[in-house]
C-alpha cells in the first residue's frame, strides 16, 4: 500500500499513475464499506443505550411510587410513636412488602444495564479495529489529486496561486485598518475634523475592500474543493 502514496508523482509514468489511481479508487471504495459497517455498529451501541435508558426510566417510575407509598408508610408509624400506639402488622408487612420490591427493581436494573454494558463492550472493540482501517482515507483522497492529469493541476495551481494573492493582499488589508482605526482615534483627541473624516473614509474604504476580499477568498476555497473533486473524478 505504501507504494500507493509514495513517489514524486511528477517521476511516474501516465501508464503507472493511471494503474495508481485505479488501486487508490478500491482502497477507498473499501474504506466506504468500512464505514458504512461502524455506522450499522454504532447503531447497536445507541440502541442497547437506549434500552438501558429505558429500563432507568421505568425503574425510575417503579421505584418512585414504591417510594412514596413507603414515606406514606414512614409518616402513618411516626404518627402511632407519637401517639403511643402499636403500628398496624399490615403496615408492617407492607413496608417489607415494598423493601424487597425495591430491591428487585434495582436488581432487574442492574442486569439490564449490565447486560447492554457487556453486549456493548465487543461491539465498540470492532468499531476501533475497523477505524484503523479508514486511517489512510484522507492521504489517498490527496493522492488522487496529486496523481491527476497535468491539466487539472495547471487549473489547482493557478487557483492556488489567486489565494495566495488574495491572502496577500487581505494580510495588506488588515494592516491599513489597524493604521486608520489608530489615526481616527488620535484624530479625535486632536479634535481634528478635516483628519477625522479623512481617516474615516479611509478606514470604510479598506473595510469595504476586505469584505470584496473576503468573498473572493471565500469564493476561491470553493474553487479549489471542486477542482479537487474534478481532479479525483478524473
Amino acid at each position: 500500500m505504501s507504494h500507493l502514496l509514495g513517489g514524486n508523482p511528477y517521476l511516474i509514468d501516465p501508464e503507472r499513475r493511471l494503474a495508481h489511481r485505479s488501486e487508490i479508487r478500491r482502497e477507498l471504495a473499501k474504506i466506504a464499506v468500512v464505514k458504512d459497517r461502524v455506522a450499522e455498529l454504532k447503531n447497536i451501541i445507541a440502541k442497547l443505550a437506549a434500552d438501558s435508558d429505558r429500563a432507568a426510566e421505568s425503574h425510575g417510575v417503579d421505584a418512585g411510587r414504591l417510594q412514596a407509598e413507603m414515606d406514606q408508610l414512614d409518616q402513618q408509624q411516626i404518627e402511632c410513636v407519637l401517639a403511643g400506639t402499636p403500628t398496624p402488622p399490615e403496615a408492617i408487612q407492607r413496608g417489607r412488602q415494598i423493601l424487597d420490591q425495591l430491591t428487585e427493581l434495582n436488581r432487574n436494573l442492574e442486569t439490564v444495564c449490565e447486560g447492554n454494558r457487556r453486549a456493548a463492550e465487543p461491539v465498540e472493540k470492532q468499531i476501533n479495529d475497523l477505524r484503523m482501517q479508514t486511517t489512510n482515507e484522507g492521504a489517498f483522497r490527496n493522492r488522487l489529486v496529486t496523481l491527476a492529469s497535468r491539466e487539472a493541476q495547471q487549473k489547482l495551481m493557478l487557483n492556488g496561486l489567486h489565494l495566495q494573492a488574495a491572502e496577500s493582499i487581505r494580510r495588506e488589508l488588515q494592516r491599513l485598518i489597524d493604521i486608520h482605526e489608530k489615526n481616527v482615534v488620535i484624530s479625535r483627541k486632536n479634535r481634528n475634523g478635516d483628519d477625522i473624516l479623512i481617516h474615516q473614509t479611509k478606514l470604510a474604504d479598506c473595510e469595504a475592500v476586505a469584505a470584496l476580499n473576503a468573498a473572493e477568498i471565500a469564493s476561491l476555497h470553493v474553487e479549489s474543493a471542486r477542482l479537487q473533486d474534478e481532479a479525483r473524478a478524473e
